[in-house]
């Protein structure tokens, strides 16, 4: 079981407060679900500007993204029980949008993002094949029925 689950806002707090502990319940029932033998793992909340920045530092693409996963290692099922599975960078800009245009509310969106980037770290990968996007795609929706438990939110607008 994860049993840390360090959080951080960065310029992101601009425009969300994020709900802490319903953040880590929902990223141990993804890792838990997956069976994940992770001891901690890193959620960062980010901004266009700095996924912009990471998207192109490290995939070669001068654009901003919704989610990007850096595992602490290549290959998951070599790990050890025991480790640091790696950070999550939720993009708070992209997912606004995108919860506009698929009709969702941001919370849910993120938490979206948020289990496709624990996913990735997992060692899916949805550009392999059609075959594989579906599978993950499907894992997570399921996670996101498990966010209803939660009382549905993982975030709420930054109060001003």
């Amino acid at each position: 079981m994860c049993e840390t689950v360090e959080i951080s806002l960065g310029n992101a707090q601009k425009r969300i407060e994020v709900l802490p502990e319903n953040v880590r319940q929902f990223a141990r029932a993804v890792l838990e679900g997956e069976r994940a033998e992770a001891d901690e793992v890193g959620i960062v909340f980010i901004e266009d500007a700095y996924s912009r920045e990471l998207n192109a530092r490290f995939r070669g693409m001068d654009r901003p993204t919704d989610v990007l996963a850096f595992p602490l290692s290549d290959d998951p099922e070599a790990d050890p029980p025991g480790r640091y599975l790696g950070e999550v960078y939720v993009n708070v800009d992209r997912a606004a949008a995108q919860a506009e245009e698929y009709g969702v509310t941001l919370s849910r969106e993120l938490a979206r993002l948020l289990a496709h980037g624990l996913l990735h770290l997992l060692g899916y990968d949805h550009e392999i094949s059609a075959a594989e996007a579906h599978r993950m795609s499907g894992r997570e929706e399921q996670y996101l029925e498990e966010l209803a438990g939660l009382g549905g939110e993982l975030i709420r607008p930054a109060r001003r």
